[in-house]
């Protein structure tokens, strides 16, 4: 609670006794804050906001997806604050989605196309993957975390060389407000895709049997550091490694092609939350230079696969492929996705045992009765 203490000139805003503004909410009151007076220390004094651009985003802290803006100037940014939809976040955010952003000028960034560690282009790059993945025995491990976009064109992917597809799951404690357990921001747009059909394992340990028993020869990994997953450092020794990720760890350090990823702050596309709501983002600052989007990237990997000729990319076309081959997002465009999003329909996957429980805006027990209760109409 907050209140005045002293009189006049001497007025001070401050907690009440005892208590503190320690909690993951605390920012919020920032927002709210009608005259200013309440700061953040890791915006106060860095920019006057009437400099700033605001881009809409999604949070990818957990499935709850809520919706934001992103505040920036000149490729940097300097804040993300949360953005008014009722029917996800209404105006709050977590205090620890507002810092996910930091983690762009991380110096551990990956910054460079490489094969067998040596600088390549984009397009040397996407056809030494596709030669590697003709080979077969190859083994997908996808992400949830991972655009609804870039989830088609690895589904295509992994069709076209008969690779198998893991994704594994990411859970944490959730505070029945604006954090759930599901930590990934996509998991429903995996299964709306048909990159995955089931919910993802805690680990690996299947596909380490596949790969000690020589069953599996290549292995494309997005995003994960698998030797934490069951995937020690010697199976991967035994595999050839094709790694898509934003930030190094163990396995690209060891992969033999290396594709580097844009954060979510620095490309367009889309992510479905926890209520099977399809909600998109927009780039607001430019990525490390030369990386292109993942879509670009996985478009000529694919076409390579078809021995076909990569075709010029968007956002748009991407959905014209995507609008044309799943059923779930057909006579969708992501320009016409609103900014309130657009509900999908999750009666396919209604009875699968997500993880999330009660929040600010869902209720899986009364979402699950709803969508019932509409399919027996």
């Amino acid at each position: 609670m907050l209140g005045f203490v002293d009189r006049g000139t001497y007025s001070t805003l401050t907690c009440y006794p005892g208590k503190g503004l320690e909690h993951n909410y605390s920012l919020n009151t920032v927002d709210i804050c009608p005259v200013g007076a309440l700061t953040s220390t890791d915006f106060r004094f860095k920019m006057r906001v009437w400099f700033l651009k605001r881009t809409n985003s999604i949070c990818t802290e957990s499935s709850i997806g809520a919706n934001t803006e992103i505040w920036s100037r000149e490729g940097k940014i300097y804040r993300i604050t949360p953005r008014r939809n009722d029917a996800v976040n209404d105006t709050w955010m977590t205090d620890s989605g507002r810092e996910l952003f930091k983690a762009s000028e991380s110096d551990d960034r990956l910054t460079h196309y490489t094969i067998e560690g040596v600088h390549q282009t984009i397009a040397e790059t996407a056809q030494a993957a596709a030669d590697l993945l003709k080979t077969g025995g190859v083994a997908l491990i996808g992400s949830a975390s991972s655009s609804v976009e870039e989830q088609f064109f690895y589904r295509m992917m992994a069709d076209r060389c008969g690779a198998s597809v893991s994704l594994v799951n990411h859970i944490g404690s959730g505070d029945g407000i604006l954090l759930s357990e599901e930590r990934t921001p996509n998991l429903r747009g995996a299964l709306l895709n048909g990159l995955i059909t089931k919910l993802p394992e805690a680990e690996l340990s299947l596909l380490a049997g596949e790969i000690n028993s020589g069953a599996i020869n290549t292995l494309v990994v997005v995003n994960e550091d698998v030797t934490k997953l069951g995937i020690s450092s010697d199976l991967l020794s035994k595999v050839k490694l094709v790694y898509f990720g934003t930030h190094a760890n163990a396995v690209s350090q060891v992969a033999n092609i290396v594709c580097p990823s844009l954060m979510v702050y620095e490309k367009d596309g889309s992510f479905v939350n926890q209520s099977f709501r399809l909600q998109k983002f927009k780039a607001a600052v430019p990525g490390p230079r030369g990386i292109q989007s993942d879509i670009t990237v996985l478009e000529e990997i694919v076409a390579n696969l078809g021995d076909e000729k990569p075709s010029a990319l968007t956002i748009d076309v991407a959905w014209q492929r995507i609008a044309e081959q799943i059923g779930a997002f057909a006579g969708l465009t992501w320009r016409g996705i609103s900014d309130e999003g657009v509900a999908l329909d999750p009666t396919p996957f209604i009875d699968l045992p997500f993880v999330e429980t009660k929040n600010l805006k869902f209720d899986p027990v009364a979402f699950k009765e709803a969508q019932t209760a509409t399919t027996q109409a």
